[in-house]
């Protein structure tokens, strides 16, 4: 997570069922960053080499990469949808028909300069009824997607890779900052009925 002030890491570890352990967490401070834009490459990635220094003092883990949270200040969010037919005979949704359904909404006209670093499904439709969750397994003939396509700046992105890289490390993904922390924070109860998370950093916020 490179922010305005700080950066910080958190490493985990893929348990037995599948779910995420974190091991170690920590942060250093940070002055090349100003409203989550890279202002000097060479500062933040002394940055992100001294908290990464700091965790492999905690966890004896080799690191080569990492992925990096982008910031909902620096994203656009686009509502689309989409829709294909399902594929299987016995009319069964399977998880390749949701890929393909998904994969249809990325076809969308973005501004110069922009590039698509994921959607997130909102809703998915099955022969006209809506509000589903997880439609595989169900029957249907029409499958729809209502979702919104998250785009960024192209070069604010390239930027923090390049701090990355300046630091020694590949980024391995780039994931959407504002649901990784809902995820975290809020129960599946409270994402589903709706509540406002409010994320106070040292800039985004004033």
């Amino acid at each position: 997570d490179i922010g305005s002030s700080k950066i910080c890491i958190a490493l985990g570890k893929i348990t037995k069922n599948g779910d995420v352990q974190i091991v170690g967490v920590t942060s250093s401070k940070c002055d090349g960053v100003k409203k989550s834009i890279v202002v000097n490459i060479d500062s933040t990635a002394r940055s992100i080499r001294n908290c990464i220094t700091k965790l492999k003092k905690m966890v004896d883990i080799n690191l080569d990469d990492v992925y990096v949270a982008l910031h909902g200040s620096i994203s656009e969010l686009i509502h689309n949808k989409g829709v294909v037919a399902v594929s299987s005979d016995d009319r069964v949704i399977t998880s390749s028909d949701v890929k393909r359904v998904i994969e249809s909404t990325r076809f969308v006209s973005v501004a110069s300069g922009r590039e698509i670093i994921g959607v997130e499904p909102q809703q998915f439709i099955v022969d006209g009824y809506d509000d589903i969750k997880d439609p595989v397994g169900m029957s249907g003939t029409k499958l729809e997607a209502d979702v919104q396509v998250i785009t960024v700046n192209s070069n604010i992105v390239d930027n923090l890779i390049k701090s990355v890289n300046k630091a020694g490390y590949k980024v391995k993904g780039l994931c959407f900052e504002p649901k990784v922390i809902s995820n975290v924070v809020l129960s599946k109860h409270e994402r589903e009925i709706g509540c406002v998370l409010v994320d106070i950093g040292t800039e985004n916020t004033n």
